[in-house]
């Protein structure tokens, strides 16, 4: 997963879409910031879970 708008433009990328529990993984820590507040993280995970 990554930004287009950013930079560091990585995220991270998101598991267990299989088992249906996903879980986001965020690879750059200037995000992890970001990824934490509100519902962002969940957000991810379920239009991850989307596709």
């Amino acid at each position: 997963m990554a930004f287009t708008e950013f930079e560091p433009a990585l995220l991270g990328y998101v598991t267990g879409l299989v088992v249906g529990e996903p879980d986001l993984w965020v690879c750059e820590h200037s995000h992890r910031t970001w990824a934490n507040q509100g519902s962002n993280a969940a957000d991810i995970k379920r239009a991850a879970a989307q596709v």
